[in-house]
């Protein structure tokens, strides 16, 4: 597929271009001029500035509300798509590996990073995560189903000795307009493979487990926690399959109690405790605010990382009280001086809204609290200049008089 003077050019209303200019990637169907013809399928185009400008390059989806999601900006590019996405796939490799990633050094062994973090790296409706030597492919945009062949054969050629594991989201697909062969729809078979974070291993299930298995987001977090976690006795919810309990049992808490509502989920963090032979941890399935609105016992460290509570602008409300309801109940399970790592994953959360419930929590629970720290996703999970969404991860670190 080559690029060419003869791609269509989508022109957008005045007004509109500002944020393309700064980065934004996505250019959502109220944008573009009413005037023009528009394709009738998915395919690329050069998006331009109402007086003919070019800002961009990137693939138009008739059925999208993201009318077109920008693959490279400036001036029309010359080179073929696979150019352009080779180049995209070198580029974020060479940034993981100036931030350290993957790492052998022994202490802080780490195999499983964010290769791709859509937007993030100019290539919107495709992540990637590396866990040792497997890709897996989150997609949820229809262009990159259309480019599979491609982008596959690129990703070969980079990774000559990895498995490749595609995870399209279906629901999200069906909405971008991608129609799927009943035989194409993907199997949902366990696949466990192994890695290391942070020194610690894990077993990684890449085609039943949550998004691509693991959550590389808070990698950063679960090392930081190991500061605080010594002596503690420590309240892991919302565990997952063990990363926060794991690293806190591993800096030498005194205790570690996970819970979570899954089972599956609870069994790999069984099978990750023994792997690293950390003996200190009960795990529990239990849902988080009955456990908390239940138990009397008291923690010296609570980590609440819950799914996310806010899947859009619209249920912001409901998210918040949800949110507002959980922080009360931990900072009344919180011993005097002890911590809180609460987390939202909500986009639509922002971090002032965030910390809004979460002082207001504390006021509902009787506790004078200070904020230590505020953290958010591993760098190897890049923001683009100027988008307006991908800043997702909120996490506070709060300490209860």
């Amino acid at each position: 597929m080559t690029i060419s003077a003869s791609l269509p050019i989508l022109k957008l209303k005045q007004q509109r271009s500002k944020p393309f200019w700064q980065g934004e990637s996505l250019v959502f169907s109220g944008a573009l001029d009413t005037k023009q013809k528009e394709p009738t399928d998915i395919q690329l185009v050069l998006v331009a500035e109402h007086t003919g400008a070019v800002l961009g390059c990137g693939f138009y989806n008739p059925h999208s509300s993201y009318r077109v999601r920008l693959i490279e900006h400036g001036k029309a590019p010359l080179s073929d798509l696979s150019e352009i996405l080779k180049k995209r796939f070198q580029a974020a490799i060479d940034f993981r590996k100036s931030i350290g990633l993957p790492s052998d050094q022994e202490s802080n062994q780490t195999n499983a990073y964010r290769l791709v973090n859509s937007e993030g790296d100019s290539l919107s409706g495709l992540t990637i995560d590396v866990f040792g030597n497997h890709l897996v492919l989150a997609v949820t945009a229809a262009w990159v189903m259309k480019s599979q062949e491609i982008i596959e054969s690129i990703l070969k050629e980079l990774f000559p000795d990895f498995s490749i594991h595609w995870r399209p989201n279906v629901s999200a697909l069906k909405q971008d307009g991608w129609v799927f062969e009943s035989s194409a729809i993907p199997e949902n078979n366990s696949n466990l493979v192994s890695i290391l974070e942070n020194g610690l291993a894990y077993q990684v299930d890449i085609t039943r487990g949550q998004k691509t298995g693991f959550y590389c987001d808070q990698r950063e977090n679960r090392s930081t926690l190991r500061k605080f976690a010594q002596s503690r006795r420590v309240l892991d919810t919302c565990c997952y399959t063990g990363g926060f309990a794991m690293n806190a049992a591993k800096a030498g808490a005194t205790s570690v109690l996970a819970i979570d509502s899954s089972e599956s989920a609870l069994n790999i963090a069984r099978e990750n405790a023994k792997l690293n032979q950390l003996e200190n941890i009960e795990f529990q399935k239990q849902d988080v605010e009955k456990f908390l609105s239940e138990s009397t016992e008291l923690f010296d460290l609570i980590i609440l990382d819950p799914p996310k509570l806010v899947p859009s602008k619209e249920k912001i409300h409901a998210g918040k009280k949800l949110y507002l309801r959980l922080n009360r109940l931990a900072l009344q399970h919180l011993s005097p001086n002890g911590m809180l790592v609460t987390c939202s994953c909500s986009d639509a959360m922002t971090k002032e809204l965030f910390e809004e419930t979460l002082v207001l929590a504390a006021t509902q629970a009787d506790r004078k609290i200070s904020i230590k720290l505020n953290t958010g996703a591993a760098p190897d999970h890049t923001l683009q200049k100027g988008a307006r969404f991908g800043d997702y991860l909120k996490v506070f670190w709060v300490s209860a008089e």
